[in-house]
């Protein structure tokens, strides 16, 4: 965070040369910006077209992409000591095909406030409260709190504007936490009425978000990153712990995969029961399955692969165009690799010249450590087939880099939690 917060102050001094406005300024320190906090700011002229020079050019950044937009700019930056930062430059306040508050409005409430110009705490309300029932949201509590902490005549003065604006018939603050269609009416029919909103300025707008859409489509920054590793490894552990990074730290969505798409259920879901099958798979240990039957376990096999297969289609369109992170708690390389884990008689050659039909997720991390740490954290596995595995799959990683120039496979010994999660987040930094 410290090279965060020393950025931020330097963006504001090479604001001042820009007719800017800091959007939803609760007043704080903003040196003292939450990690989970980004900066929203407003441009009405559009000139952002030299900040990307501008972030070339600072120490602080190791290296940041922008994403362009009809009415907005933005910019994900990435410090050198892992700490991030989000950037929206918009150029009018728009939702879809409606402009619900107008840029003359905002630059008719200009203030300066410890030094950042902004607007006043009325422009701030209407923004935010339009922006969120709009959305079908009510009041944020961080800003039922900055309000209802004004005095009690700047509360009712407040209520009264808006009231007498919009028709709508708040009595407290607090009544705006909760999204309401009476009030969303009221605000909207408003809002269409605005000159900004006319017939065929909202087309114009409508076409402009359709473009928007699809180039979203197209340009998705969804990653599809995977954990393997021997069981006692800490790859759960690990796991939940990035997530929790990429989720507050980096503002990702997160989605975890337990093993492959799961489109189909496992396959003793056909004589338990969704329910049954799945309770009975968490309680059985891996590897103490008594299959050694080929034929079998290759029709096992090929039905998993067909999961996989037809799942990947499933997880790219759902999560990965939609801008999710995609984790996956083990993946395909267990079937190369630690076929017996799964209850399976398998030649490793099948499943990984098979490998070559499924999408190659973006990071691949297999996690290992020396036997004797393992065993103290899980015996279930000696030490001499957590040392041949442990082999297996750093040979398959390092067979598979050696044929891609798009996907990461990482081989990372997981000692200090620390030391790996710092790994993990300049990895994920090199494909954000």
């Amino acid at each position: 965070m410290e090279l965060r917060n020393k950025f931020i102050p330097k963006l504001f001094t090479w604001l001042n040369d820009r007719a800017y406005y800091l959007l939803k300024y609760l007043r704080h320190d903003l040196s003292q910006l939450a990690e989970s906090s980004d900066l929203d700011i407003l441009l009405p002229d559009g000139e952002d077209h030299d900040l990307a020079l501008w972030l070339e050019h600072q120490p602080e950044v190791l290296t940041f992409r922008m994403r362009r937009r009809s009415y907005m700019t933005q910019a994900f930056i990435f410090f050198r000591d892992g700490s991030f930062l989000q950037l929206d430059i918009l150029y009018k306040l728009i939702r879809k095909d409606l402009v619900y508050l107008p840029n003359r409005e905002v630059l008719a409430n200009k203030q300066i406030v410890n030094g950042v110009v902004t607007y006043s705490d009325l422009a701030m309300l209407e923004h935010v409260l339009l922006f969120n029932y709009l959305n079908g949201a009510g009041l944020p509590p961080k800003y039922l709190l900055y309000y209802m902490q004004l005095p009690q005549a700047r509360q009712q003065f407040l209520l009264d504007y808006l009231n007498a604006k919009y028709g709508t018939t708040f009595v407290s603050f607090s009544q705006m936490a909760d999204w309401n269609m009476a009030t969303h009416k009221k605000l909207l029919i408003y809002v269409r009425r605005l000159p900004e909103n006319a017939p065929w300025k909202r087309f114009k707008h409508a076409l402009q978000y359709a473009i928007n859409t699809l180039k979203d489509l197209f340009h998705s920054r969804g990653r599809i990153i995977t954990f393997s590793g021997v069981d006692g490894a800490g790859k759960s552990t690990i796991l939940e712990a990035f997530a929790n990074i990429l989720r507050k730290r980096y503002r990702q969505k997160v989605v975890i995969l337990r093993h492959r798409p799961s489109l189909l259920p496992i396959l003793s879901a056909w004589i338990y029961g969704k329910k049954n099958a799945e309770m009975r798979s968490i309680q059985s240990l891996p590897r103490q399955g008594k299959n050694r039957n080929k034929l079998a376990s290759l029709l096992r096999f090929a039905y998993y692969f067909i999961d996989y297969l037809i799942g990947q289609f499933y997880v790219l369109m759902r999560y990965k165009m939609r801008n999710y992170i995609v984790l996956y708690d083990r993946y395909y390389f267990d079937f190369i690799v630690d076929a017996r884990r799964t209850n399976l008689e398998l030649e490793e050659w099948l499943p990984k010249w098979l490998y070559r039909f499924l999408f190659e997720p973006d990071l691949n991390i297999f996690l290992y450590a020396d036997a004797r740490l393992i065993r103290a954290r899980k015996r279930e596995l000696d030490a001499a087939t957590i040392g041949e595995l442990t082999h297996r799959y750093k040979r398959l990683f390092e067979d598979l880099s050696g044929k891609t120039d798009h996907a990461i496979y990482l081989p990372v010994e997981n000692v200090e939690m620390e030391r790996t999660l710092d790994t993990l987040v300049r990895q994920y930094i090199r494909i954000a």
